[in-house]
């Protein structure tokens, strides 16, 4: 049985605060009183989309020009032979630049939890699919003593 009431990719919830993962393991925990607020907001799912959003359209454009360049060469008389490299480096930039175009622009329910001196986002796909998030919002009223209301 796990420790937490609540836990997700990044975050577990349980009596004494909440405790940031990383592979499952705790490495800060976060008491309850030294939060200021909680906002529960649709967000982007990943920190730097744009960045990923942009990698993702740029892998795309240079396979196109790539496949443009093996095009130009099928067509030309002169040219006798076509390496496999070539095509290969047509496919790789157009799967990955599609996966993370993808996964920039996934959206999902964000918890923004705001202390004294930082800000952390924290996406809460685990908690919407296993159908838990009443009981998560009521476990945080119930647990966090707020200055500032909680948002849903």
């Amino acid at each position: 049985m796990s420790k937490y009431h609540f836990q997700t990719e990044k975050a577990g919830f349980s009596d004494q605060g909440l405790h940031l993962l990383r592979n499952r393991f705790n490495f800060k925990t976060i008491p309850y009183k030294a939060i200021n607020s909680i906002e529960i907001t649709q967000g982007w799912e990943v920190n730097n989309w744009l960045i990923l959003l942009l990698l993702g359209l740029t892998l795309i454009v240079f396979a196109f020009i790539a496949a443009l360049s093996v095009y130009l060469d099928y067509i030309d008389p002169g040219v006798h032979r076509i390496h496999t490299e070539r095509i290969l480096m047509i496919l790789l930039p157009i799967l990955i630049g599609y996966f993370s175009i993808y996964s920039a622009l996934q959206r999902g329910e964000v918890l923004w939890v705001s202390t004294n001196s930082n800000k952390l986002k924290l996406p809460l796909k685990a908690l919407h699919k296993s159908g838990k998030r009443e009981e998560f919002v009521q476990f945080l009223k119930n647990h966090v003593e707020l200055r500032h209301k909680l948002t849903t």
